[in-house]
């Protein structure tokens, strides 16, 4: 995602949000996952969206790629980030699955939407998890 669109509100965000949106899927259509992330690398100095937005628009994008590609399972990157995302995912309860090869916990999503509902979810704080933390959750490997 582009950080400053994002941060600009309005169409300029939706517009962003959708191209995210489209580009994900059109990756997942030919990888079996995807890394979507709003990182500039070290040294950033646009503007940045409050934290409560940018959860709403990885949300946006996570809910097309459940509708569009059919994901089942999603690992979410940074404390408070997961927080907001779960947040605007509208996430009523999460119960635990079990854990992803003792690095973080996989749990699966109780919500009021029956798209979100079911959907699986690692929520990664900032510095926990090994390298391979993005792939063992999506291959499922075990404890």
């Amino acid at each position: 995602l582009d950080l400053a669109a994002v941060a600009a509100g309005g169409a300029e965000r939706d517009h962003e949000v959708d191209r995210a949106c489209r580009m994900a899927v059109q990756a997942l259509a030919s990888a079996p996952g995807v890394v979507m992330h709003s990182s500039l690398g070290a040294v950033h100095d646009g503007p940045v969206p409050p934290v409560a937005v940018l959860g709403e628009a990885l949300a946006r994008v996570v809910v097309a790629c459940r509708v569009h590609a059919g994901i089942e399972r999603v690992v979410i990157a940074g404390g408070d980030t997961s927080g907001y995302v779960t947040r605007a995912l509208g996430v009523e309860a999460l119960e635990a699955v079990g854990p992803v090869r003792g690095q973080a916990l996989l749990c699966r999503v109780t919500a009021g939407d029956l798209v979100v509902s079911g959907l699986e979810l690692v929520l990664k704080g900032g510095q926990i998890g090994r390298d391979d933390l993005f792939e063992t959750a999506r291959t499922g490997a075990g404890p």
